[in-house]
């Protein structure tokens, strides 16, 4: 445990002791430890103690604004109002900052940023330019497409480049050209080929151009040729009457279906 030394004792270990006890809050340099329990103590700033190192209750005593009132003759200065002077809450006349006559200077509208009075004490339209960052850009108001536009101004289709559109209906828009072109080589529905007038040139319909309802219910006659088929049956009929050519008498073909006929006498 450490401890001072004793006068009249510790003969030769005295400074030893004293060492051990001031080593428990100094560092050898002679500074106090930042552990130690002197350096855990407050230590003031030295810009002052803020108000927030106070206790509540102190702090909301120094906020705390006692209601008093003046009078005119509580005010002890003397002086003239004027267009350059003025009183003072503290009864003290003062000149406007900024100079006598009222004038006041970009730098003393203290909550405008430094842009803003830069572009106040711009020298020109090209410098105020510079200030806010647009270049050295010098377009005028105007309505030409080399100049800025002013006013309620309507842009036209052709300043937002889109010229060629037009506020046209859908069921109104015409086609394209290419489609335009693939329509004009199709069969209009008015042609003559799509009616039921024309008379269809000899042996021009086949079975397979006939419409189903009546491929199935028609009758076809083929005649034998001579094999033991009789020749190929033709698709989609309901019937084939298979006959012998005249002078022959073949056997009766292989290839009939159920409902063929076989006019072998013919």
């Amino acid at each position: 445990m450490t401890r001072l030394p004793e006068p009249g004792s510790d003969q030769g270990t005295w400074g030893t002791i004293l060492n051990s006890f001031l080593a428990v809050e100094h560092n050898t340099d002679g500074t106090l430890k930042t552990t130690g329990s002197i350096g855990a103590k407050y230590t003031k700033p030295t810009t002052g103690i803020p108000e927030t190192d106070l206790a509540s209750a102190v702090q909301s005593k120094l906020n705390t604004v006692t209601a008093h009132s003046h009078v005119v003759a509580d005010i002890t200065a003397t002086g003239v109002a004027s267009s350059t002077t003025y009183l003072r809450g503290d009864g003290t006349w003062s000149t406007p900052a900024g100079g006598g006559g009222g004038t006041v200077t970009a730098a003393n509208i203290t909550d405008a940023t430094a842009v803003g009075r830069n572009v106040l004490t711009a020298t020109d339209a090209t410098a105020a330019r510079s200030v806010i960052g647009a270049g050295t850009s010098n377009l005028t108001l105007g309505t030409s497409s080399t100049t800025a536009k002013a006013g309620d101004y309507a842009p036209t289709k052709t300043d937002v480049g889109l010229s060629n559109v037009d506020n046209t209906s859908d069921a109104n828009k015409p086609i394209s050209t290419a489609i335009a072109t693939a329509l004009s080589g199709k069969v209009g529905t008015s042609d003559s080929r799509l009616t039921d007038s024309r008379v269809p040139t000899d042996a021009s319909v086949t079975v397979a151009k006939l419409a189903p309802s009546l491929q199935g219910t028609l009758e076809v006659i083929v005649m034998h040729d001579g094999t033991t088929g009789g020749g190929t049956r033709p698709s989609g009929w309901q019937r084939v009457v298979w006959v012998n050519p005249v002078g022959t008498n073949y056997a009766r073909p292989t290839n009939m279906a159920v409902g063929d006929i076989w006019e072998h006498d013919a």
